[in-house]
């Protein structure tokens, strides 16, 4: 009788959609109702979604990445976590300091972290 190796499998990759997902679909509908506005000429109105977009982003991308979610917009904006937003940190830190920004870049801007999906 020959004995068998115990079966070792590889580890499975982590995966968090399932978390992240309800985050993602809200920053999908706060962004989608920002460009309605600002697309409108209610370019005043878009600040209020699009930061909401940008903390509920923030949130998926903290499961995503395995790291604390942010308590508020402003801590979505530093370390740990602002590492995941590339090259698009200096223009999300400047619209949430400064109300003057305009809109359109940073709806851009999240649209190539977070690309649309069915929101």
């Amino acid at each position: 009788m020959t004995e068998q190796p115990d079966l070792v499998l590889p580890p499975r990759p982590w995966r968090a959609p399932s978390r992240s997902q309800p985050a993602r679909a809200q920053a999908g509908r706060k962004l989608k109702m920002a460009k309605l506005l600002g697309e409108g000429g209610l370019d005043e109105e878009t600040r209020v979604p699009l930061q909401e977009a940008i903390h509920n982003l923030a949130r998926a991308l903290s499961v995503e990445n395995r790291l604390p979610e942010p308590a508020s917009l402003d801590d979505a904006l530093l370390p740990p976590l602002s590492h995941c937003w590339n090259e698009a940190l200096p223009l999300l830190r400047g619209f949430v300091a400064e109300a003057s920004q305009p809109w359109k870049p940073v709806a851009d801007a999240l649209d190539t972290i977070s690309p649309a999906r069915n929101a």
